[in-house]
């Protein structure tokens, strides 16, 4: 039988006994995720909330959209995570561009770009379970401009999907739960 320690953290409250988690190292992910419609953007919230994401940064780049509301993204964060029983909701953040990202905040950075031969997150699996502090970026439906990939290269590791192409809400979910899986 499982013995919480100092370490351990409560999952969540039932009403009769505190649930906790064996696990000891604690990563809260970030999204930056580049501004696609507001309904996508709102699915992504509501799923990035299940799975753990602590805090949601939207992102502008050449072929996203505008900013979003904020005041729902939140509400729908706080109402996910109420249905999953999670201790906090994830926090939604100030819209930004890319290049005033600061990726001196991160441990680690993920950019997850599409069809070029980056590699699987698997390869990077190790990195991900020494870091404390982690973010990807999703870019927006078309992708990154040139200028963009160049810059987040420099700045993120690159990493692929697969050969697919998936929606910004699919790809942000995929990377999600692969982070979640290698800690």
């Amino acid at each position: 039988q499982f013995r919480p320690t100092r370490r351990s953290r409560p999952l969540f409250l039932n009403q009769q006994k505190m649930i906790y988690s064996k696990q000891t190292h604690f990563v809260e992910p970030s999204i930056v995720f580049c501004i696609t419609k507001q309904s996508s953007i709102s699915e992504a919230v509501k799923h990035l909330t299940e799975i753990g994401v602590s805090a949601f940064f939207p992102t502008l780049s050449r072929f996203s959209f505008k900013s979003p509301n904020t005041d729902k993204l939140s509400s729908i964060s706080r109402e996910s995570s109420k249905q999953c029983l999670a201790v906090k909701s994830m926090k939604i953040e100030k819209s930004v561009k890319i290049e005033e990202i600061n990726f001196d905040n991160y441990d680690l950075f993920i950019f997850a770009k599409e069809r070029d031969g980056s590699k699987a997150i698997s390869q990077i699996s190790n990195l991900i379970g020494n870091a404390h502090k982690i973010a990807f970026i999703i870019g927006p439906e078309g992708g990154f401009s040139r200028e963009e990939k160049s810059f987040l290269e420099k700045k993120a590791i690159p990493i692929s999907l697969g050969d697919r192409i998936y929606r910004s809400e699919t790809a942000a979910v995929a990377v999600a739960s692969l982070i979640k899986e290698f800690l």
